[in-house]
């Protein structure tokens, strides 16, 4: 799982653009969710539920939710409300490679997109930073005249896809910082291991520039950006003209191979990290 390699994803972004479905009518109940936002687990989070316009624009807010110390939380909405957009706007979590607290804000957010696929029985949902990307690249998709629910289907089949985690949003994260991990299995320890992947480039990134600011949520802002245009290469499309996305106080290019060869040295330096507790070792089953 360690080798990741460079994906161009143009060409499957607009073929799932063209293969966009037709909208259904609003439905009628009531979905129950709980769920836990995670980049280690987010203590003292608010969580804000909205719906989104058909461009992938999002509306007012239809409830705040909080969480408890260990990133868990619930809630209900009517199916009617759906898609949601559900947006983890404050809390703080350790990070896994430095140590540190860091904060979540409006602008340093972790996301995910709901659909109504998504809903029935209680279901649980686990927000990371990869469902971030996908929610940004669901919102891309929709803003390119995609329907909404089709939109989050295939980022999320885009996503799984890259990193090899089928089902993303119901995949709970090992914390590899506890030394009892709740019996992780490869994907719980793959996924983990790629969260805390992008904690250790992040760290990485800040010494080289000796930039402080670039940590793990202003490279996961970056990547988010990286991957609106379905192209992971370090740039963005503005107005149909590439530009290059800035990262950290100092505004340094985020690099071309950010989520593919870059995370995966991050990945497999983490493993050599003291803040990796979890015993796994590169060779180990789940991670290789």
């Amino acid at each position: 799982m360690l080798s990741l390699f460079p994906r161009r994803l143009s060409s499957l972004f607009f073929i799932l653009m063209g293969a966009a479905q037709c909208g259904v009518g609003p439905s009628t109940g009531t979905a129950y969710f709980s769920g836990v936002v995670f980049k280690g687990p987010v203590q003292e989070g608010i969580l804000l539920s909205s719906s989104l316009s058909s461009n992938g624009e999002t509306g007012n807010t239809i409830e705040t939710i909080r969480t408890n110390r260990e990133g868990a939380f619930t809630f209900s909405a009517p199916l009617k409300q759906f898609p949601l957009y559900i947006q983890a706007t404050s809390g703080y979590f350790i990070d896994e490679s430095a140590g540190e607290k860091i904060h979540l804000s409006e602008q340093r957010s972790l996301a995910c997109l709901l659909n109504e696929g998504d809903s029935g029985q209680t279901n649980k949902i686990y927000i990371t930073p990869l469902t971030t990307l996908s929610a940004r690249l669901a919102r891309s998709l929709m803003a390119h005249h995609e329907e909404a629910n089709s939109a989050i289907k295939n980022s999320e089949k885009i996503i799984d896809s890259l990193f090899e985690l089928p089902q993303m949003l119901s995949i709970s994260p090992t914390d590899l910082t506890d030394t009892t991990p709740d019996n992780p299995d490869s994907n719980t320890a793959l996924y983990a291991l790629i969260i805390a992947g992008l904690s250790e480039e992040a760290k990485q990134l800040s010494d080289l520039h000796e930039d402080p600011s670039m940590d793990v949520m202003a490279l996961i802002e970056a990547l988010s950006e990286d991957i609106s245009d379905g192209v992971m290469d370090g740039k963005k499309t503005l107005n149909k003209k590439e530009e290059t996305i800035p990262i950290g106080t100092k505004q340094i290019p985020l690099p071309a191979e950010a989520l593919t060869k870059d995370l995966a040295l991050a990945m497999k330096n983490f493993l050599k990290n003291p803040n990796n507790l979890s015993g796994l070792k590169e060779t180990d089953k789940a991670v290789v």
